[in-house]
């Protein structure tokens, strides 16, 4: 018997027997961190393996399933090291009546069995505690089995849409010359605020002027008459 404070009640269906099991799992530290995947999936023999790479002890598991309808479990380092495993359609449930535990290490951790198959299985929602009863990370790679649909995305880690998870080659997006996928200008900006622009303020302070001398600038003076007026004087 696994003992958490939270003190969550499973019960499983056992055929014509209910086992009534408190799980205890304790969610204030987590201790380690495991990797489920499954591996040597046979459709036609209606069995895949659940596949684990642990930094820690095991010493107790419940693992759901999505698709499928699970029937049982077997074998692998829940069986050599005297755990009890029991299932429901969609669930797996392993632990010891004796406190044993799981080295860490890896390995298969059971192998499941199916009455019947979906077009795609996975592992879902897995909880794992040590012989403790503190809580594991769990990571799921590689957790599905049967026709996976295709993940259409950019491959080019370059792109700016680079999708990690793309199994099917997608468009990919590039930035334009000079800029970042964000729209910044990676290099300087001129006068005008052109990204890489060559217009330059001249000597008379005009933006792409072409003044060289200062002191050929000018000054423009404005009039406003409203009569003709056939010539001017000013200081």
């Amino acid at each position: 018997m696994i003992k958490n404070s939270n003190k969550r009640v499973g019960r499983l269906d056992m055929g014509n027997k209910f086992l009534t099991l408190i799980i205890a799992f304790c969610y204030s530290i987590v201790f380690g961190s495991i990797e489920l995947s499954f591996n040597n999936y046979s459709e036609s023999n209606g069995t895949a393996d659940v596949v684990y790479s642990s930094s820690v002890e095991i010493g107790g598991f419940q693992i759901g399933l999505l698709g499928g309808s699970l029937s049982g479990a077997s074998g692998g380092a829940a069986a050599e090291n005297g755990f009890t495993m029991s299932s429901s359609s969609t669930t797996l449930l392993g632990f010891s009546f004796s406190g044993a535990t799981i080295p860490a290490g890896n390995g298969i951790l059971a192998t499941l069995s199916f009455e019947s198959t979906a077009s795609q299985i996975c592992l879902d929602s897995p909880v794992i505690s040590t012989g403790s009863g503190s809580a594991v990370d769990v990571f799921l790679v590689n957790s599905c089995v049967g026709d996976i649909p295709p993940v259409v995305g950019c491959s080019d880690p370059q792109a700016c849409n680079f999708d990690e998870n793309a199994t099917a080659e997608g468009e990919c997006l590039y930035p334009e010359t000079n800029y970042d996928c964000n729209g910044n200008c990676l290099i300087n900006e001129d006068c005008n605020g052109d990204c890489g622009g060559l217009s330059v303020v001249d000597a008379c302070g005009v933006c792409g002027g072409d003044s060289t001398d200062p002191d050929a600038c000018g000054v423009p003076v404005y009039y406003s008459s409203s009569e003709d007026f056939g010539g001017f004087q000013f200081s």
